[in-house]
């Protein structure tokens, strides 16, 4: 009861002798006012969800944006969107404006277009993380190993060659497969994939945010209906004040995590940039609503708060930056067949795989490059109706197609059901069940990895000028 109490004395204080906290514009500039109330708002939401449509539809083929965290992206241009609400009160007058909607700008504002951008550096941090947890562990250990299963399994012959009578055979011997499955990873790789999911992070966003909104809709519930936006109490802006420093201060110990790790997807310089930008409008706001210079505000010839909105522009402009790139930048044919071939020779010797391998760890993507490798071996190795062949198939299903595969990739629906009506019997196993995904992965990496590998730092200093052994330039052997 004491703490609900606080609650509403903070948020529920309101001033009794004004129903609106700032004061009717000017008539001078009443009507550029409500101009720009309606035309940058409306502005701002088409580019918003206009940039948002194109990068939904350019991700499918852009292992760039694959690997940036759509669902949290959408949620945070969103918070700004509702934001732009209190700029649509000028519109539509300030006494004719809900005070609930206007009054919960504030909180929206924090815990859905500023916190999101913060869970995104966490998740980052975390998939490092689990990226070169993956890539220092031997890959074998994610492997089932063909020789201990056919201790335990009867081998298939050519007539008995049935994945999924193989399957039932196999599970009846080692339980569960997804038990199994579960039980190879070791802990730190299992919470780090957890701590790295979208999941982790939407759980993030949205419970503490629609807790606060609840609350704030239940301390506020005298505000239904009412219009004239009253003014809040300073406790209020303080506690908007203090989650502001508490958000700062997580930034900057997630931001310290990351500072030495490499870069090449730009998505730590992304959050970056947009963070700062952010804060820097806040702040610039608050010192000028604090300052009111010539008593623009008090006297309703300016509005600080368009600051913010003005900030919002070059915010997103920063979070679609990759979007625009992959878009406007079109690569020539000579381009992507150069980048294929030179590729192809890159990892024909032993030093360049290491050097590779050791750049897709950097760019969160080790699961393509163990894919490819993987897949291909399996491809040139295969015996029709061996029982080897049948377990590595499985095997690569499992580390790498399955929905819930640590080292999942990405694939179309189409080749998802393809591979899964194989691995259910339901079609022949051929060796050319993977061609597909081999090709888009190959295809991803020589495309977007491999150029970002040639202007990166290991590429220039290491395998340029570098005689070493790999172990040595790596300083682990994978």
């Amino acid at each position: 009861k004491i703490r609900f109490g606080l609650l509403m004395m903070i948020v529920n204080n309101t001033d009794t002798k004004s129903r609106c906290p700032i004061p009717e514009p000017h008539p001078e500039v009443a009507s550029s006012l409500a101009t720009a109330g309606l035309v940058l708002p409306v502005m701002f939401g088409i580019y918003v969800y206009t940039g948002l449509a194109l990068y939904y539809y350019r991700r499918r083929t852009s292992s760039l944006l694959q690997r940036r965290n759509f669902p949290l992206l959408v949620i945070s241009v969103t918070g700004t969107v509702f934001y732009c609400n209190i700029y649509i009160r000028e519109y539509v007058g300030r006494n004719e404006y809900p005070c609930l909607l206007y009054n919960s700008s504030s909180i929206v504002l924090c815990f859905w277009a500023a916190w999101p951008l913060i869970v995104r550096v966490i998740l980052f941090y975390n998939k490092i993380v689990l990226n070169r947890l993956l890539a220092e562990k031997t890959f074998a250990d994610f492997m089932r190993k063909p020789n201990s299963q056919k201790t335990n399994v009867r081998p298939l012959s050519k007539k008995q060659n049935n994945l999924q009578q193989f399957l039932a055979t196999a599970t009846l011997k080692r339980g569960s497969k997804d038990d199994a499955d579960k039980a190879e990873l070791p802990p730190a790789i299992k919470w780090r994939q957890k701590l790295s999911s979208t999941e982790f992070g939407l759980f993030l966003v949205l419970v503490p945010g629609i807790t606060f909104v609840s609350l704030f809709l239940i301390v506020r519930r005298n505000d239904y209906g009412c219009k004239g936006c009253r003014a809040l109490s300073l406790y209020y802006f303080l506690a908007i004040g203090l989650l502001g420093v508490f958000f700062v201060l997580v930034s900057l110990y997630t931001f310290s995590k990351i500072k030495r790790e490499p870069d090449p997807l730009g998505i730590k310089s992304e959050l970056r940039d947009a963070l700062v930008m952010l804060l820097g409008a806040s702040m610039l706001w608050a010192f000028l609503v604090f300052i009111d210079p010539g008593n623009a505000e008090k006297e309703g010839r300016m509005y600080w708060n368009f600051f913010i909105l003005a900030s919002f522009f070059p915010i997103v402009t920063r979070m679609y930056l990759p979007v625009f790139r992959e878009t406007f930048h079109k690569e020539r044919e000579t381009e992507i067949k150069e980048s294929f071939d030179d590729l192809n020779t890159l990892l024909e010797s032993e030093t360049g795989r290491q050097l590779f391998k050791a750049h897709m760890t950097a760019e969160l993507s080790i699961e393509n490059y163990y894919f490819w490798r993987e897949a291909s071996k399996w491809k040139d190795s295969f015996v029709d109706g061996s029982y080897d062949t049948e377990v590595q198939f499985q095997s690569l299903v499992d580390n790498f197609i399955d929905p819930e595969a640590v080292m999942r990739i990405n694939v179309s629906a189409d080749v998802y059901e393809r591979i899964s009506s194989v691995a259910k019997g339901k079609m022949v196993l051929t060796n050319e069940v993977f061609d597909e995904c081999i090709n888009d992965v190959f295809r991803l990496m020589a495309s977007n990895s491999w150029p970002r590998f040639r202007e990166s730092n290991l590429y220039k200093k290491q395998l340029l000028q570098s005689h070493d052994e790999p172990e040595k330039i790596l300083g682990t052997s994978l």
